[in-house]
């Protein structure tokens, strides 16, 4: 089996760092106030500078990495937390290294770009004790998976104001249901699932499949084996197979 892993990386970081823009810059409070008849640039208050702050990125794999470059070019500075890669890979990628607590405590913007998953602890990764440690004037993004964030706990968190606002592509329940809390919040703005959609994303998607395909059926290795150890040589060392 193969998987393809790099078909969306430039859309799913881009709109990363549209959900960190929308929310500093208070687009949509912005547009809402308007449409309601009130045209006022305080509306939005309170609005800061986005250069000089600090952007937390958990997980600097493929998307955190790009998404890193382009924070970078808007003056933001990097915190990063992967236990995955070492101090040098990190700084390599463009991040400065920290750990969990020093990115919850430090981070003006969190942006989290990690597998789901319990044996990794990334499920409910964010819940009411992770919040807290945030700033009262932090944002969070999520483009990666709904369960690594603790729903219920994050409507407290907004609500109470104990962090300024969440810009969510990923639920733990899709679609988002009529009567999630998160509706009623301002502070909250909801894309659905729709980080990784380009024209070109799913051309690319489908070119690579396929291109993996025709690697296992010629007997070469492919690009992206998520199991590997069904990958056999044969007598000459040249021969591949493997189930796609």
């Amino acid at each position: 089996m193969t998987n393809v892993p790099a078909y969306c990386v430039d859309e799913v970081s881009d709109h990363a760092l549209s959900l960190l823009l929308v929310q500093a810059r208070r687009v949509i409070v912005y547009d809402r106030a308007i449409r309601e008849g009130r045209w006022d640039v305080k509306v939005g208050d309170p609005v800061r500078r986005i250069r000089g702050k600090k952007l937390g990125i958990i997980g600097l794999g493929r998307i955190g990495s790009c998404l890193a470059g382009k924070a970078r070019a808007l003056g933001l500075e990097i915190l990063a937390y992967d236990p995955y890669l070492g101090d040098e890979k990190i700084k390599e990628r463009g991040g400065t290294p920290v750990d969990f607590p020093t990115l919850l405590k430090e981070s003006d913007f969190i942006s989290i770009h990690a597998p789901l998953s319990k044996e990794i602890g990334t499920a409910g990764m964010f819940s009411a004790d992770e919040f807290k440690s945030m700033k009262n004037s932090a944002y969070i993004v999520n483009t990666a998976r709904g369960g690594i964030i603790d729903e219920k706990a994050l409507y407290v968190a907004l609500k109470e104001g104990e962090i300024a606002g969440a810009g969510l592509d990923v639920l733990p329940t899709e679609p988002v249901q009529a009567d999630n809390p998160l509706l009623t919040l301002d502070n909250v703005i909801l894309t659905p699932h729709a980080s990784f959609w380009s024209e070109e994303s799913v051309t690319d998607l489908q070119v690579q499949v396929a291109e993996e395909v025709l690697r296992a059926l010629t007997g070469q290795r492919p690009a992206s084996p998520i199991n590997p150890e069904a990958l056999k040589s044969g007598p000459n060392g040249s021969n591949v197979q493997c189930r796609c």
